[in-house]
C-alpha cells in the first residue's frame, strides 16, 4: 500500500529532485523502475498543460 501511496504522491507532486532519495529507500526492481516511469510521466504531463496554458495566454 505504501508503494501505491508514493506512486500516487509522485505523481501529484514535483518529486524529480527528491527521486535518488526515494530510489535508495525501495529494494524492488520492479518498483524502482515503476517510480521513475510515473515520475517522468508525471513531469512530462504537467509541462505539457503549463505549455498549452502558456500558448493560451499568449493567443
Amino acid at each position: 500500500m505504501k508503494e501505491l501511496t508514493d506512486t500516487l504522491i509522485t505523481f501529484a507532486t514535483f518529486d524529480i529532485v527528491r527521486l535518488r532519495g526515494r530510489l535508495a529507500k525501495i529494494e524492488d526492481p520492479d518498483m524502482r523502475a515503476a517510480l521513475v516511469i510515473f515520475t517522468l510521466l508525471a513531469d512530462g504531463v504537467r509541462f505539457f498543460l503549463i505549455t498549452c496554458l502558456f500558448a493560451l495566454v499568449l493567443i
